[in-house]
Parts: structure tokens; C-alpha cells; sequence
């Protein structure tokens, strides 16, 4: 074998360490999410966002700093907070209530392991964060 060979066998292995070790863990809200879904409906994402600036303004309103839409899966949605201060972001789980409206049913955490996840979530809920039509 030439140098060359060895030398992209060596860059192979490193890809395939990094690219392996990316395996699926806990979502973790910390940190900055991606942004490839579709958006739905404005109204459904600005029903989602009232519900939980509400609630985060009357709980938290001395660390509370804003929210996204992150995720909107039937009847479930994801929101992340912002904080006001440097600090890990946190999300909420909502759920649609008929004749309630959106009500916070989990949360506000950094990660929902499954034994601390709503009965009856759908798990596409907490898959890769994605931005849901953020006002």
C-alpha cells in the first residue's frame, strides 16, 4: 500500500467513528434545534405559542425570555423556551384539550426521559426539534 492508500483509509475510519458515535439519544432542548419541517397552519402555531407565553409569564416571568413552536403533531405540541439569561433553553409538551384549549402537560425541562413523558404522547413529538411557524 502507497501512502495515499493508508492515508484515506485513515480519513475513512475517522469519518465512520464520527458519523457512528451521532447515534440517537435523548432530545435534548439546550441546545440549538433544526429547522426543516413543514409549517402548519399560522393559527394552530400562534394558539400553541399563547398557551405557553402565558403560562411561562405567570410561573417563570423573572427567567422567561420568549418561545418557539417546535413541533405541532395532532393534538401534542413542543414548544422551547428562551430564557432571559444565559442559560440551557427548556421545552414544554402541550396537549389540545377540547373546550380547554392548549394546556401544558409537560414541562418546562431540557430532556423528557420515557418514564417522564405524558401517558399517550406520540414519540414523533420529541424526535429531531424542528421550527413550527414561529411568530
Amino acid at each position: 500500500m502507497t501512502r495515499l492508500h493508508v492515508a484515506l483509509f485513515v480519513l475513512l475510519l475517522v469519518a465512520v467513528a464520527v458519523v457512528g458515535s451521532d447515534a440517537p439519544g435523548q432530545p435534548s432542548f439546550a441546545a440549538n434545534p433544526a429547522e426543516d419541517c413543514g409549517t402548519p397552519r399560522w393559527s394552530e402555531a400562534m394558539a400553541v405559542f399563547h398557551a405557553a407565553d402565558r403560562y411561562m409569564s405567570s410561573h417563570y416571568p423573572s427567567v422567561y425570555g420568549g418561545a418557539q413552536v417546535r413541533r405541532l403533531v395532532g393534538d401534542w405540541a413542543l414548544v422551547v423556551v428562551l430564557p432571559k439569561v444565559p442559560a440551557d433553553r427548556a421545552a414544554l409538551i402541550l396537549r389540545w384539550a377540547p373546550g380547554q384549549g392548549w394546556r401544558i402537560v409537560g414541562g418546562p425541562g431540557t430532556a423528557f426521559p420515557p418514564e417522564a413523558r405524558p401517558a399517550g404522547m406520540p414519540p414523533e413529538v420529541l424526535e429531531a426539534t424542528v421550527d413550527c411557524g414561529n411568530a
